[in-house]
């Protein structure tokens, strides 16, 4: 071993293992022989630290183990990930000098899959790189390696082009007479510069030291006098803006460098150096006209379109296949606000060619699958419902569009979920699955979500804002080979069916998602990235930084094989709806919407609506200071005896208590550590939705949340209005509650039911899919203690009905069940007890029987239940 070379001294671990690796591939040492030489490979303390722990080893990983532990800095693979990022393309470097020193690091760091280590390549890269590289043009390394090394080759003959045209240098001259040369730009006298001129200032123009006239008026060309004329390619439409290259003329004063790229015809882009006004002349017409300056042009000139419309020239027609419409950009300008023109135009070429990459995109991904565990691993299988024509062609034509599209496959197993048909806001049918049984044996994934406060803490002062949508994002995740028979629906006429990807319904579907994006996107984007759950925001204070910040996530994107719905994202926009809060440049606002329900409180008009909306306000009393004061004018109209009287002073209460109740004070920040309350009600007039968290010093609201009947929905039973109440309030609240068990409270106790239903269809079926995706538990609350919600969802305030289950009547109806001849008076028809009552005249001599007292004790006992006016018997 001592002829192999190599020693180690202490530092660079990683490198010495590697290299003794690699010999010992060629010589065949087992790991006890390698051992045993190790000090001939060792030198200084490293050769002290062997001797010390010699006799620890069994085996060379044990070995490789303490010397990394012994050698390598705390936090290695954290400060490799750094160094990873921070090792960008030096200018000048080339590029395989640079991949080497790359690639060595991320093979160090070990957890780098193909695709991340291609896109970490080209995020290092010079931009001059990325100018010629497109990333959606490369499929693998070698393509990078070869486009690069194209480029260089390219440059290099550029420079040497330019080296031979270019005039010799002349020699350097000393300080004196380089003094003595200075042209003051104010005055035109020599000797001093224009920051020491004490002179009055002359109009000369500084190319061609002409008096009497400015530089842009100058028409001659600085130089030798050489005039330009040029014409645009007939068969290359040119769509950038003006461009030429002088670089070969000299030019006195240096005009500021640019920070905008320009498009070409052939869809690249490249970064002028700087701008100057040269005149042109186009046949016997001559003019001055800002050209841009690009030294990596083949021709020496280029005219834009500005130039061609200045000059009332026709444009060629386009070459057959050219369209003037940029591909999915129609609902992408939309969400543009204020935005420059130039940057508008930017956005569009931008978004042209990042969007036209995803097109070629093929799903699932195969970072992440989603993994049904099994609490009880007896399979359920429930049958299918039958459906009318009409509804059977419908599922049969969504199973065929699945199928064909690798959704689903036929399957053969115990499992079966019934399918069920609910409509989408266009009225159209959609394809759901009734996964509510499975979700009942599935165990809870326990994936953390994003903590939210943190993250719209880190959106304030955001000036370019964008959101993305994933294009079904469910069915972007495949489902494991063990789950997939979990999934399993019956079709008729095809047998069972089965996903082949992650299917809507399946309430650990969120935490799976969530994963997925985070190791896509992650914190190495932050603070410009955010997920949370299928919402991504990238946040910029700069535009130039939000194209960049946009085309790392595309890139990411694109390598996870996820594809993004144009249509359903915003870009570029400056401030958006986010959880409750509206996030601009200014920071974060209370989301009108939140409060509309108490702020667009109508004026009372009866001592009824007057005592509904104190209800209200009376329940949050002890965060609205001096509240029985500033709340007298209003009580007062309650009081017994007093004339009904809406003044100026009933008014100015009434709007001070509205605005007391939505500030900050009232409505509490969400903490996402404690759990959610969510209160609902509904009346014959609309629907009342209150959001509320339990702190130490009492219930604090949230969100509020109120809507109106449609005349449709005013013909729903009570029952269905109750369920209606609940589905809307948690569709309302959604950005709080996905991710996370919450209670629902309500005041109608029936609604149990909504949970155990066997065989919905219609809206049922439609509320059930939506809230199977939801973790949450129903708790019943007396209709007069819910006043909150009540109070949102009416106008004229109703009691709600207590259901109680009397012990007295369920003697009572054991009984007459069991002998009903003992019951002479009583009698059971469809779930109901009725009675025999005696007309007030009709007496009876003989006493009662010892059957009969009982029954007028149970008697009693139903009536001192049903004297209140909250009480309601089921069945009876």
């Amino acid at each position: 071993m001592r002829k192999w070379g190599c020693a180690f001294y202490g530092r660079d671990s990683l490198t010495f293992l590697e290299r003794v690796e690699e010999l010992n591939e060629g010589y065949g040492f087992s790991e006890r022989d390698l051992l045993r030489g190790l000090p001939e490979l060792l030198r200084g303390d490293s050769l002290l630290w062997y001797r010390n722990n010699r006799t620890t080893w069994q085996t060379w990983d044990d070995f490789e183990q303490d010397l990394r532990e012994q050698y390598l800095p705390p936090r290695y693979q954290a400060l490799l990930k750094k160094e990873i990022n921070k090792r960008l393309q030096k200018p000048g470097e080339l590029y395989a000098h640079f991949e080497t020193e790359l690639l060595t690091k991320m093979r160090r760091a070990g957890y780098y899959a193909d695709e991340e280590r291609l896109l970490q390549l080209y995020d290092n890269l010079q931009p001059d790189y990325k100018l010629y590289i497109r990333i959606a043009d490369v499929r693998s390394i070698r393509d990078l390696r070869q486009r690069a090394m194209e480029y260089e080759a390219i440059n290099r003959k550029r420079q040497e082009s330019c080296a031979r045209t270019l005039p010799p240098r002349p020699a350097a001259i000393d300080a004196t007479a380089y003094e003595r040369s200075m042209c003051c730009w104010r005055c035109k006298q020599r000797g001093h510069t224009r920051l020491q001129c004490r002179r009055p200032a002359r109009k000369f123009c500084s190319q061609c030291d002409r008096d009497g006239v400015l530089t842009c008026e100058c028409h001659p060309v600085p130089g030798n006098g050489q005039e330009a004329s040029a014409a645009s390619s007939d068969d290359r439409p040119v769509q950038s803006t003006s461009l030429t290259d002088h670089d070969r003329t000299p030019v006195h004063q240096e005009a500021p460098p640019l920070h905008h790229t320009i498009r070409l015809a052939d869809g690249a882009t490249i970064q002028p150096t700087k701008a100057i006004c040269l005149p042109i002349r186009i046949g016997t017409q001559t003019l001055n006209h800002r050209c841009y300056v690009v030294p990596s042009l083949e021709s020496d000139i280029l005219i834009g379109i500005d130039l061609w419309a200045r000059l009332q020239i026709p444009l060629p027609p386009p070459p057959k296949g050219y369209s003037d419409a940029i591909p999915a950009l129609c609902p992408v300008s939309a969400g543009l606000r204020s935005r420059t023109p130039d940057e508008e135009t930017t956005l569009k070429e931008f978004l042209a060619s990042e969007l036209a990459a995803f097109e070629r995109i093929r799903g699932p991904t195969d970072l992440v699958e989603h993994r049904i565990r099994l609490k009880d691993p007896r399979p359920i299988k429930q049958r299918y419902r039958p459906r009318n024509p009409a509804m059977q062609q419908i599922i049969d034509d969504e199973v065929s569009q699945m199928e064909a599209e690798g959704i689903i496959e036929p399957s053969d197993n115990a499992w079966s979920s019934p399918v069920v048909t609910v409509k989408k806001r266009d009225g159209a049918p959609r394809f759901c699955i009734d996964f509510r049984r499975l979700n009942d044996v599935t165990e809870r994934d326990a994936y953390p979500l994003p903590h939210i406060a943190a993250t719209l803490d880190k959106l304030r002062g955001a000036h370019y804002l964008t959101t993305l949508d994933l294009k079904s994002g469910y069915w972007q995740i495949p489902l494991a080979p063990e789950s997939k028979a979990l999934t399993a629906f019956t079709v008729p006429g095809r047998g069972l069916m089965q996903f082949r990807v992650m299917p809507f319904g399946l309430h650990s579907a969120p935490a799976t998602f969530q994963r997925l994006l985070d190791r896509v996107l992650g914190p190495a984007l932050e603070p410009h990235v955010f997920v949370y759950l299928d919402d991504i925001i990238i946040v910029s204070a700069t535009f130039s930084e939000h194209l960049r910040h946009l085309s790392k996530v595309f890139r990411r994107l694109r390598a996870a094989r996820l594809r993004i719905n144009p249509d359903k994202c915003r870009f570029g926009v400056e401030s958006l709806k986010y959880l409750g809060h509206v996030v601009d440049r200014e920071g974060l606002r209370t989301d009108p919407d939140k409060v509309a329900a108490i702020t667009n409180w109508l004026t009372p008009a009866t001592l009824r609506q007057v005592r509904q909306f104190l209800g209200l306000a009376s329940w949050y009393r002890r965060f609205v200071a001096g509240f029985s004061k500033r709340v007298a004018p209003l009580t007062r109209l309650t009081r017994k005896g007093v004339k009904w009287a809406w003044g100026e002073a009933e008014e100015a209460t009434f709007q001070d208590i509205k605005r007391a109740l939505v500030t900050t004070s009232v409505l509490a920040c969400p903490d996402f550590i404690r759990s959610f309350v969510i209160q609902t009600d509904a009346s014959n007039h609309g629907l009342g939705v209150i959001l509320t968290q339990h702190f130490p010093e009492g219930e604090r609201v949230i969100a509020y949340g109120s809507r109106t009947l449609s005349n449709a929905e005013k013909n729903y039973s009570a029952t269905e209005l109750e369920c209606l109440a609940v589905v809307w309030g948690i569709r309302r609240m959604r950005g709080y509650l996905e991710g996370y068990h919450f209670t629902v409270i309500t005041d109608h106790q029936s609604l149990r039911w909504l949970q155990r239903l066997e065989s919905p269809t219609g809206r049922l079926a439609r509320w059930l899919f939506d809230l199977q995706q939801y973790s949450f538990e129903i708790r019943y609350r007396r209709g007069c203690a819910n006043k909150v919600a009540d109070a949102l969802s009416r106008r004229s305030a109703v009691c709600a009905l207590r259901d109680i289950r009397c012990p007295c009547f369920k003697k009572l109806h054991k009984g007459i069940r069991t002998d009903p001849t003992a019951w002479p008076d009583y009698t059971i028809q469809q779930g109901r007890v009725y009675r025999h009552l005696l007309h007030e005249l009709d007496f009876r001599d003989t006493p009662p029987t010892n059957n009969e007292k009982s029954a007028s004790n149970a008697t009693n006992g139903i009536k001192s239940c049903s004297n209140s006016t909250t009480t309601q018997q089921r069945d009876i």
